[in-house]
């Protein structure tokens, strides 16, 4: 268990208050998703993936066929990037 500190970006703040909004079931799942991403940032729900950006430690999970959750990594914080639609890092 590794437990990062997180932080949000604001474009990450703006699509989750979308869901908030609009669809509640979506947005139980981004919560777990993040729950788990600050728990074990390169494993577990949501086939984690290595974006291939070029912006360094870049990753995705799978929310459902619409929606990625993007999100930076370094030693010590995970930056939330996006929730909605897909690899706009």
């Amino acid at each position: 268990m590794i437990s990062k500190e997180t932080h949000r970006a604001r474009t990450f703040s703006r699509e989750y208050a979308w869901f908030v909004r609009h669809d509640p079931v979506t947005l139980l799942k981004i919560d777990r998703l993040v729950e788990d991403v600050i728990e074990h940032p390169l494993s577990g729900r949501g086939r984690p993936e290595a974006l291939r950006s070029g912006k360094g430690n870049v990753w995705s999970r799978r929310i459902d066929k619409k929606n990625r959750l993007v999100y930076h990594i370094d030693e010590e914080v995970v930056l939330l990037l996006h929730c909605r639609g897909h690899y706009e890092a």
